[in-house]
């Protein structure tokens, strides 16, 4: 297929990404942040609970699509547990963050998680990748150094400290995630749709789980009921997610990963400028540089990715 031939069709899925991904990140923040009649949504498993039942209505739609069997092998469930306990405490954690830190420096931060999926594949499997891949981590590191450690009041540095710590621990389960990932991609012949069911699904009962044996289930429902409000925007924090990751799986499928590498990286850009202008944070010139430095090493990886298919076509 064509770029040429489908540029409607490519613009339809720029488009769609932009739209989806940046209306949720709008609802994201605004639920994380804003109050409502002077009280904030602090309901975090419940949340999470509508973030997993969205992925799995998603990846449960694409395996009936594409009519994939879902498989019963106990040492792939085992591992599957595994990354869903990483992935529903990760989730936790990264609301807890945007509690502590502005969601643009959630977003940078979280663009530097490169950094611990290299070390942990190093820790954890002995993988080692090319030294453009390990320049591009660096010149990362320093621009979200540049964005995070902006001067700031003595009374919020404490509390972004304590964001940059969940921030910390964020980034190594995160490491840790895509590693595990990366080892069942390597020994079990699974396709992504199937692992993002069950990683979903599993996270969406020990999320349940919580919420019932803590309370917060009872008391995330009485908070809807006394500001039925937020329904609006619960409902468009998880339909945009489920729409959005639509959009990603089938521009992967017809357009390919380097033109999706491509529209994701601008889409992050323009989603954390969104974020700056509706939100009205404050941004200083280091923390511009630091912005410009994260999306060069964004464009690093890419080129790199892009000669390195260039050279395998050839």
């Amino acid at each position: 297929m064509h770029l040429k031939n489908n540029y409607f069709l490519f613009l339809s899925h720029v488009l769609g990404m932009y739209l989806f991904f940046m209306v949720y990140g709008y609802y994201q923040e605004k639920i994380l942040t804003q109050t409502y009649n002077s009280n904030k949504f602090t309901y975090f498993t419940f949340l999470a609970v509508l973030h997993n039942l969205g992925g799995i209505f998603l990846s449960y739609q694409m395996i009936k699509m594409k009519k994939i069997h879902l498989k019963s092998d106990l040492r792939l469930f085992i591992e599957y547990f595994k990354c869903s306990f990483l992935k529903f405490t990760n989730l936790l954690l990264s609301y807890k963050i945007t509690e502590n830190i502005s969601y643009p420096a959630f977003l940078i931060g979280r663009s530097c998680k490169i950094i611990p999926i290299l070390i942990m594949n190093y820790v954890l499997y002995q993988k080692k990748f090319s030294k453009k891949k390990y320049f591009s981590a660096c010149i990362l590191t320093i621009g979200v150094l540049f964005f995070m450690f902006n001067s700031q009041k003595v009374s919020e540095k404490s509390s972004e400290f304590l964001g940059l710590i969940f921030l910390f621990f964020n980034l190594i389960l995160d490491g840790s995630l895509n590693s595990v990932q990366d080892n069942i991609f390597k020994n079990f012949e699974v396709s992504s749709y199937h692992m993002m069911f069950y990683l979903n699904f599993i996270s969406f009962f020990i999320g349940l789980f919580v919420c019932i044996f803590s309370g917060e289930l009872i008391s995330a429902i009485f908070f809807v009921k006394n500001y039925p409000f937020i329904l609006v925007d619960l409902f468009c924090y998880s339909f945009s997610n489920v729409v959005g990751q639509l959009v990603v799986y089938s521009m992967l499928a017809i357009f390919g990963s380097v033109m999706l590498t491509t529209v994701t990286i601008t889409r992050k850009l323009f989603t954390i400028l969104f974020s700056i202008i509706i939100f009205k944070h404050s941004i200083s010139n280091l923390q511009i540089l630091g912005l410009i430095l994260v999306f060069s090493s964004f464009f690093i990886d890419f080129t790199a990715k892009k000669s390195k298919n260039f050279s395998k076509e050839n």
